[in-house]
């Protein structure tokens, strides 16, 4: 992920262009991010999940745990509106 410096500094913004650019800014990097996360968890739910031979013959163990607190949907983790969250950050911990 790549970060944009913006050309002008803070305090040469007068009244509500700076909250115009700035809004821009975080608008992209959220949409970024959101499509990040979004493609980071479909691969993490379609991920074929493995039994490991040999076993014990008791249990059959899987490569992969079985639920995490990664599998959690991401509405449950994040406020997806922009103009709530515009940074993206996640609400509360979900723990396994």
């Amino acid at each position: 992920m790549s970060i944009t410096i913006l050309p002008c500094r803070v305090d040469s913004f007068v009244g509500n262009d700076f909250y115009h650019v700035s809004n821009q800014f975080f608008m992209s990097n959220f949409h970024t991010r959101l499509q990040a996360l979004q493609s980071a968890h479909q691969h993490l739910l379609q991920t074929t999940n493995k039994p490991m031979l040999p076993g014990n013959g008791i249990f059959l163990r899987y490569q992969h745990p079985v639920l995490t607190a990664a599998h959690v949907p991401l509405e449950w983790c994040y406020d997806l509106r922009p103009h709530a969250n515009p940074y993206l950050m996640t609400r509360f911990g979900i723990n396994a």
